[in-house]
């Protein structure tokens, strides 16, 4: 895409709100047109429709791919456009209108950081869509944001998104995200996820998440996740999950389950559990297990520690180490259980048994 080097700040404008909806749609009247914007000197003064130079025809092409917010963002950069829009605007668009007579609920559509900057600091509470090819950051304000545009980032403020938003870093502020929003990356902040809402990778900050949301992948930060949330692989981070809530692999970090929450498949880190929580496969890590937990297999090299109700089968051949308290019951097909209780219940048919009590 053409670069507004070079452009007057009329003709700047003109380019920001145009080349994103032509870019696409007709690249041909896009290159066109561009060549006639660079013929607009700064502070030529743009008295009559000619003197913008370009042919009525082209107008009418133009503004037909654009909607009617743009029309109306068009005529406010300057009193030529404003005639512009005003006469050669398509059969039933509105006439242009200005941004103070706008709908409450009339999501905008911003193409430029600077038009960002100065609506976030207007009284009226923003709602907006980035717009297509835009790179926009959020710093301060309360804004709402809309998809299908992607916003580049978040690194301050506090931010509403909507209805298919995008956000691809969250650095700072504050993300309250709902239906269907997807974020690529939290770095930072505070999240509030709920309902349909991706998250592809939690790397840092705080994320409260609940309903059917997603995390992909969990390197850092802390998660505190209920509901039928689910989560894909674990590496490192904190973990506080509850209710129906699903870890697929537990690699690393540090995990709290509780009530029914599972995990799938567990390599390393250490889980905390309790309530009915259950974990279908542990290979490696601590398990501290409570309540009426569940481990369904044990092997390779892992610490479980068993107390109350929790019940624990080991594999064969494992060389899973299981301390037994309270009373909980060990089925051992391999591996070695210390037995600390003695109410606990082992049901050895391949394991070592060491009773301390």
């Amino acid at each position: 895409m053409e670069s507004t080097k070079g452009l007057s700040a009329a003709a700047s404008a003109v380019w920001a709100i145009m080349a994103p909806r032509l870019w696409n749609a007709s690249p041909v009247l896009l290159r066109a047109f561009y060549e006639r914007l660079q013929a607009w000197r700064e502070g030529a003064v743009l008295n009559v429709l000619a003197d913008t130079g370009i042919p009525v025809d082209m107008w009418h092409e133009i503004l037909a791919y654009l909607p009617e917010e743009d029309l109306s963002r068009l005529a406010q950069v300057n009193p030529i456009l404003h005639e512009v829009v005003e006469l050669l605007r398509p059969p039933g668009k509105l006439k242009p209108t200005t941004r103070a007579s706008l709908s409450d609920d009339f999501v905008r559509t911003i193409y430029t950081q600077s038009e960002l900057d100065e609506s976030l600091g207007e009284r009226r509470r923003l709602k907006f869509a980035p717009g297509d090819g835009s790179s926009l950051t959020i710093w301060s304000g309360r804004p709402h944001l809309y998809g299908p545009g992607r916003l580049s980032a978040v690194t301050g403020g506090w931010v509403e998104a909507h209805r298919d938003a995008h956000i691809t870093t969250v650095v700072d502020g504050e993300v309250i995200a709902d239906n269907h929003t997807t974020i690529t990356t939290v770095e930072g902040g505070v999240v509030y996820a709920s309902k349909q809402v991706v998250i592809t990778i939690v790397n840092g900050g705080e994320v409260y998440i609940i309903g059917q949301a997603i995390i992909t992948g969990v390197t850092g930060g802390q998660i505190n996740a209920g509901g039928q949330v689910t989560i894909g692989t674990m590496a490192d981070g904190n973990l506080s999950a509850q209710e129906q809530a699903t870890i697929t692999t537990m690699a690393g970090g540090m995990a709290d389950i509780f009530h029914t929450a599972t995990i799938t498949h567990m390599t390393g880190g250490t889980v905390n559990a309790s309530g009915q929580a259950a974990i279908t496969h542990v290979t490696g890590g601590t398990v501290n297990a409570a309540g009426q937990t569940t481990v369904t297999a044990a092997s390779g090299d892992a610490h479980i520690i068993a107390s109350d109700n929790a019940q624990v089968t080991i594999s064969a051949n494992a060389d899973v180490h299981v301390d037994a308290y309270g009373h909980s019951v060990i089925n051992a097909y391999g591996g070695t259980v210390n037995v600390h209780s003695p109410n606990v219940t082992v049901n050895s048919e391949g394991g070592t048994v060491r009773r301390t009590v």
